[in-house]
């Protein structure tokens, strides 16, 4: 069960002339991580901003505090929610993710394309709040390859 919110952004997530903000989503295991490998691999032309999302969730073995997630208290992540700081926000089994504004507009501000995985709920909130956005969103070949 999943719950997403989201604010409307601010002037400066609407970015300079050019820059585009990019949302890669799809089901838990269709493939995100593997596009943003894919991507994070090639020739930094143009230069993407990969923004890394907010979660409560703890820390798994094989994570990265700031580059698989910013792991954060749950004290810490409401206060960011609380004051305007996240994009979008959504609760997933139990666990809280969000979109840091600040990292989105300054990124979208000098230019750059901005690239976010986030969930579908997280997803379809960046839509409704920047319907400029490029939404692509990945689907498994059939139902079992996905449960398989």
């Amino acid at each position: 069960m999943s719950e997403a919110h989201e604010r409307p952004p601010a002037p400066a997530t609407l970015g300079a002339p050019g820059a585009l903000l990019v949302i890669i989503s799809g089901p838990s295991g269709v493939g995100k991580d593997t596009v943003i490998e894919a991507l994070r691999r090639r020739p930094r032309d143009p230069d993407y901003a990969f923004i890394v999302t907010c979660t409560t969730r703890a820390r798994r073995a094989d994570e990265v505090d700031r580059l698989s997630y910013r792991f954060l208290s749950e004290s810490a992540f409401e206060k960011l929610r609380r004051t305007g700081q996240l994009l979008e926000w959504a609760e997933v089994h139990g666990h809280r993710y969000g979109t840091p504004r600040e990292d989105v507009a300054a990124a979208l501000a000098e230019g750059r394309d901005v690239i976010l995985k986030i969930d579908v709920q997280g997803a379809a909130a960046v839509k409704k709040a920047v319907p400029d956005a490029l939404l692509i969103f990945i689907v498994p070949p059939s139902l079992e390859t996905l449960f398989a």
